[in-house]
């Protein structure tokens, strides 16, 4: 995910590294309109077992032409195991989450992995965490509540699918860390995009399957290559630029978000949506650095 498809060296090149960033980003929010465009028609199932399976040709167009190895060989079955059936779950969550609330919140909640990304690495990773992170994962809660619970009795079943998106994302990316200390970045990918093509297949078939106009099938066609260009280019901005440089750029799509949900479905965010949102992304931001400055103090 922080890496490219050759787990080599880092170049600093922090134009090209936000150019790839930006292109990975324009690509989620792509991916979240024609999901949200088309859940209505296509069961979810079967969008996200075309993003799995589709997702599959880019990377292996990609390992193919910059000559790297493409193998599923692997001594980390576990641990792949569980990177892919939490990314499968995160994504199906997601997926119903924009299906269900209004595109900027579903992109607001989406924010809270880093959040839950340093709750799970205490019990995942051993990790310590100091009084100012936890402050800021309590703070983060608070803009979650916000997005999530802006006045309605209870949690609405979007907003508790989104939640869960993030909860699970988290555990991705914490699997991912502990991942790349052995594993190439595309054997993880293809692994774990082959793993839910398979699954989500077998669910489809169970379920019965829904026929699909050409229009639609096209529309999934791309769904699928979005992500596998999102994978590639998320994986390979961070190989040109820092972290820290790149994560505050990820909240423009929330705003990008608002006004697409706005101009094609007439939703109109609400104002707990942008307060819950800013709170979950300065709380983010907050964590990014001192995590950073901390990598710093230990190197």
């Amino acid at each position: 995910m922080t890496q490219g498809l050759n787990a080599g060296h880092r170049s600093d090149n922090q134009l090209l590294g936000f150019g790839l960033y930006m292109v990975a980003l324009i690509a989620v929010v792509l991916i979240s309109m024609l999901v949200k465009h088309t859940s209505d028609r296509v069961p979810i199932l079967q969008l996200i077992f075309f993003r799995f399976a589709i997702c599959l040709l880019p990377l292996l167009l990609i390992g193919k032409l910059t000559g790297a190895v493409i193998s599923l060989r692997t001594k980390r079955y576990s641990d792949h195991l569980i990177r892919g059936f939490s990314g499968m779950c995160s994504i199906g969550l997601y997926f119903v989450a924009i299906s269900l609330i209004p595109l900027a919140a579903a992109t607001a909640l989406s924010y809270s992995v880093p959040i839950f990304c340093v709750v799970l690495s205490i019990p995942l990773l051993g990790e310590w965490i100091g009084v100012r992170r936890w402050v800021a994962v309590i703070v983060g809660f608070v803009g979650v509540l916000i997005v999530s619970w802006p006045g309605a009795e209870a949690l609405s079943l979007g907003a508790l699918a989104g939640i869960g998106s993030a909860i699970a994302g988290a555990v991705v990316v914490i699997y991912l860390r502990k991942l790349s200390d052995t594993e190439s970045p595309l054997t993880s990918s293809l692994l774990y995009n082959s793993l839910g093509a398979m699954v989500f297949a077998a669910l489809c078939l169970i379920s019965g399957w829904t026929p699909l106009s050409d229009q639609d099938f096209v529309l999934m066609l791309l769904i699928g290559l979005l992500a596998g260009i999102q994978q590639l280019c998320f994986a390979n901005a961070f190989r040109f630029a820092e972290a820290t440089f790149l994560a505050p750029f990820e909240y423009m799509t929330l705003v990008i978000a608002a006004i697409a949900g706005y101009l094609i479905w007439s939703e109109v965010p609400t104002v707990s949506t942008w307060v819950g949102g800013i709170i979950i992304s300065c709380s983010g931001l907050f964590m990014l650095h001192r995590r950073d400055k901390m990598q710093k103090l230990e190197s």
